[in-house]
């Protein structure tokens, strides 16, 4: 009996750990939304079209974003969002007084470096559930000044930048993520799902 009920706990535990796999594997494709802040850059023309400067106002942002992993450690993925900041007092110079709206739209491509050390040491570093990473990011946008008061001004964005992120799973297919950096986050966390 003792026998049986040992071999019965030693099959459930494969079959869970053959279920969960790798938290990041070959051929995986997530979708995650988050919440946070970024600087991404814009480009001003307001004061001279032949000498435009780039500015990185500091906005709450809301992401979307799809990564798929063509390989075993390598992600590559798209996002867009949406984010914007209240009006900021006087003496600022551009866009005084003015709220902010953006939409940024880009790409980015990930290294999921927690799989290989967990590949490589053979240890139980729960990369079943944990994905650690870093990456480069860049993309474009734009941003609308619809306060100002010189007139309603529309600028394109630029971003582009490290990031380094963490997702943990409470299932298979559901998890949080958070991510630091520059270019599309400063700093943001929210949900992921792998499909």
């Amino acid at each position: 009996m003792k026998k049986l009920l040992v071999t019965g706990l030693a099959a459930l535990v494969v079959s869970v750990s053959a279920a969960w796999g790798q938290a990041f594997s070959k051929g995986d494709v997530t979708i995650s939304v988050t919440i946070g802040a970024s600087s991404m850059g814009n480009i001003n023309s307001y004061n001279s079209i032949y000498y435009p400067n780039l500015f990185f106002p500091f906005t709450g942002q809301a992401l979307a974003q799809m990564e798929w992993a063509p390989g075993r450690y390598v992600g590559a993925g798209f996002t867009v969002g949406f984010g914007g900041r209240a009006p900021y007092g006087a003496g600022w110079g551009w866009g005084y007084g003015s709220g902010q709206f953006n939409v940024p739209v880009g790409g980015f491509c990930n290294f999921h470096f927690y799989q290989l050390i967990a590949d490589k040491t053979g240890k139980n570093i729960h990369a079943d559930k944990l994905d650690i990473y870093g990456g480069l990011n860049l993309g474009t946008g734009v941003a609308f000044w619809p306060g100002n008061p010189g007139g309603q001004r529309v600028m394109p964005m630029i971003y582009f930048g490290p990031t380094a992120g963490i997702r943990y799973y409470f299932t298979p297919n559901f998890g949080v993520t958070g991510e630091v950096g520059w270019g599309k986050t400063d700093v943001s966390g929210g949900v992921i799902w792998k499909l």
